[in-house]
């Protein structure tokens, strides 16, 4: 079966990909050092921060249950000492 492609189309579906692509990079990096200088500043835990943020990306409810488990994870194991 032979269809046609749009030549043109294709093609600056393609480089918009990869411009994008590029942006996301030099956006990471960006965040890369963000982190970086934020690690000088003894007051400031990193891991904490990382998921501070992706806790806020997420619905009450989903942090509530997140806590839950935790807590019974953290309690079950204390429990075997």
């Amino acid at each position: 079966m032979t269809e046609v492609i749009n030549k043109k189309a294709l093609e600056t579906l393609i480089a918009q990909v990869e411009h994008l692509e590029s942006e996301k990079t030099e956006l990471n990096l960006s965040v890369r050092d963000l982190y970086e200088k934020a690690e000088k500043n003894d007051t400031i835990d990193i891991p904490t921060v990382k998921l501070l943020i992706r806790m806020r990306k997420k619905k009450q409810n989903e942090i509530d249950k997140q806590k839950d488990l935790l807590n019974l994870y953290i309690d079950a194991l204390d429990k075997r000492k």
